[in-house]
């Protein structure tokens, strides 16, 4: 089951989130919401979601804000970005953070759980190859024996 937070200054949107994702039944888990930014990155520190559900446009700080914060961090972590607005240059720089979908406002059940499944299979086909990785590093036989040899003899010069 994939923890989900949800990042919305729009209180009766995120109950709405909420309600759906509760409605997927055994897929994902809603571990919590916040309205702005900074409480969002509290939630996310706190949690460690594999998921998080943000809106762009917040008081305090923006999604994107939020977006990069986590990314220095190094959580390991998905974005899904639900906005009311259709801004080309949002979608744009949505794409150069690496955010896995951005979702329009309204948003319909069928829409909200096809996102987070194809996000959810993507993290499965990533534990899936580091999983596959690991055994692979298990089974390299050692490196070989180095030997060390002397410093090269610097040769003399004609002059």
């Amino acid at each position: 089951m994939k923890k989900i937070v949800i990042i919305d200054d729009e209180y009766f949107f995120r109950q709405a989130l909420i309600k759906y994702v509760r409605s997927f039944k055994d897929e994902f888990t809603v571990v919590g919401d916040a309205g702005n930014g900074k409480l969002g990155i509290e939630l996310i520190e706190q949690y460690h979601p594999e998921i998080i559900l943000i809106d762009i446009s917040m008081p305090q700080m923006t999604g994107f804000d939020v977006i990069s914060y986590i990314q220095k961090q190094a959580l390991q972590t998905r974005f899904i970005i639900i906005s009311g607005y259709d801004k080309f240059e949002y979608a744009q720089k949505a794409i150069q953070m690496g955010v896995q979908d951005f979702l329009l406002k309204p948003v319909t059940v069928e829409s909200l759980h096809k996102s987070l499944r194809q996000t959810s299979e993507r993290i499965d086909q990533e534990v899936k190859k580091d999983q596959n990785l690991e055994v692979l590093d298990k089974k390299k036989p050692p490196a070989a024996a180095t030997t060390t040899r002397p410093p090269p003899v610097p040769l003399p010069s004609r002059f």
